[in-house]
């Protein structure tokens, strides 16, 4: 997974607004207080640009070697366990074409937040001492000045996770190098990050006004448009993006989102499955899958799609929502059986 395509998820995901489920009864609190117990945050990123990365499957162990849990970084490369007792522990990624990472942790009596994780290449004979991707022909035609700005604002957007800081270095980086679209692109995650949706909005027009065509800036604009339930002016601009890169998921993703939002359901349910044969490790798009099963009333389509969110994210602000709902299906489905008049046996 290269760095552009980590900037590419990390804008396309970021914006997700939570799908809608059917209402679920609340349950009783507990009786017995919980026993206290500790959460493990932190988060994975790309040694060469510190970009966050989507869907690495992180594994906690003991010091012993076995097993805790499991879990997948989520589109800005942030990871989480929950309810975990003291003790040492260990984070362990093992992901295909990067040096394994083994992080030791301990837990004693607090919680452990802000710990980041870096992927890096491993070095290969003839490479000397660099183990960073190639940099893009359009990036290495940059002055020292609009290089050193656009590896200043990425820093700050992606690793201090401070877009604020980060928009006067992309701002320089304009100033600079008024061809170079991407700044447009990154200020517009940056504005995006901080909120500032209009500012957002304008920026990424302004990198799709650009004389390449950039698709991560047609995905970006295509996910903010729809969270504000623009779906109309979105789906064009997710299909550009599936145009520009057919084989890539986020634009079917962002287009499927549009056409559930207006009311094409078949349409949706294509493009969303199109991306699913691209990406079958995305709890976000499982979740729009059972958003839209749910309006098709196709109960066994629902409830696998909810079956492979849980297990993808056990874990997150969803997954007990998911559960409830879950829960509700079983229950209205064994209902349905019951209320079904018995079959006749044929004469003997």
């Amino acid at each position: 997974m290269g760095p552009r395509r980590s900037v590419l998820l990390l804008a396309c995901a970021l914006l997700l607004p939570e799908l809608v489920f059917a209402q679920v009864r609340p349950t009783a609190p507990p009786s017995v207080p919980p026993t206290r117990t500790f959460n493990i945050r932190g988060s994975l990123r790309l040694a060469s640009t510190h970009a966050g990365v989507e869907m690495i499957r992180v594994d906690l162990k003991r010091f012993t070697g076995e097993t805790v849990n499991s879990t997948y970084t989520r589109s800005n490369g942030d990871f989480e366990f929950a309810g975990l007792s003291s003790g040492n522990y260990i984070l362990e990624v093992v992901e295909e074409g990067y040096e394994p990472i083994r992080e030791s942790i301990e837990l004693f009596g607090t919680g452990r937040a802000g710990i980041f994780l870096y992927l890096r290449e491993p070095l290969k004979l003839g490479q000397g001492t660099s183990t960073a991707p190639s940099v893009p022909a359009h990036e290495l035609a940059l002055s020292s000045k609009a290089s050193s700005a656009l590896n200043k604002g990425r820093h700050e957007l992606f690793q201090n996770k401070n877009p604020k800081g980060s928009l006067k270095h992309f701002q320089r980086l304009v100033q600079e190098a008024p061809g170079f679209y991407e700044a447009h692109y990154y200020m517009g995650v940056a504005y995006a990050d901080a909120g500032r949706i209009l500012e957002a909005e304008a920026a990424l027009r302004s990198a799709i006004a650009g004389a390449e065509p950039h698709a991560p800036s047609y995905v970006t604009l295509a996910s903010i448009l729809c969270n504000q339930d623009r779906f109309a002016e979105a789906e064009p601009l997710a299909r550009k993006a599936v145009e520009l890169e057919p084989d890539a998921w986020p634009g079917h993703f962002e287009l499927a989102r549009s056409l559930f939002g207006l009311n094409r359901t078949p349409e949706a349910l294509a493009s969303a499955q199109a991306a699913l044969e691209k990406k079958k490790d995305s709890p976000d798009l499982h979740l729009l899958l059972a958003n839209i099963h749910m309006r098709r009333r196709d109960a066994p389509s629902l409830l696998a799609a909810l079956d492979s969110y849980l297990a993808l994210r056990p874990e997150g602000s969803m997954s007990d929502q998911v559960r409830a709902t879950r829960k509700q299906l079983l229950e209205n489905m064994e209902r349905a059986r019951a209320a079904r008049p018995p079959s006749k046996q044929p004469p003997q």
